[in-house]
């Protein structure tokens, strides 16, 4: 089974933790039980698949947001344009920092002027 937009989003987010240095691929693994190797491999987008260790990730992925993401305007979006532009894996990641960029851009609409 192919990942869905929400565990991609889920997997996104702890491979941004990983790039900002908020947490290692070790600490990951030995939080889940995954093999640093795979944890690697997974937050690199190669994962294509549902699999058990795509699972722990992303529970431990919704126990650092402390939310489900699964209701959120974002995951909801990704998910559409998901199915309309048949993309996966990677493009997904990728889509889904633009649509970040966007939602980040439309919360400053409000503001802008209001001084």
């Amino acid at each position: 089974m192919a990942l869905t937009a929400t565990q991609l989003l889920l997997l996104a987010s702890l491979a941004n933790d990983l790039r900002v240095g908020a947490i290692t691929q070790q600490s990951i693994g030995h939080a889940t039980g995954v093999d640093q190797s795979q944890v690697s491999r997974i937050l690199a987008g190669k994962a294509r698949r549902y699999s058990s260790n795509v699972h722990k990730l992303c529970k431990f992925a919704e126990t650092r947001r402390g939310e489900a993401p699964a209701t959120s305007t974002q995951a909801g979006l990704l998910e559409i344009l998901q199915s309309y532009m048949q993309v996966e894996g990677a493009e997904i990641v990728a889509l889904n920092g633009v649509l970040s960029a966007l939602l980040q851009w439309r919360d400053t609409w409000g503001r802008k002027g209001s001084k």
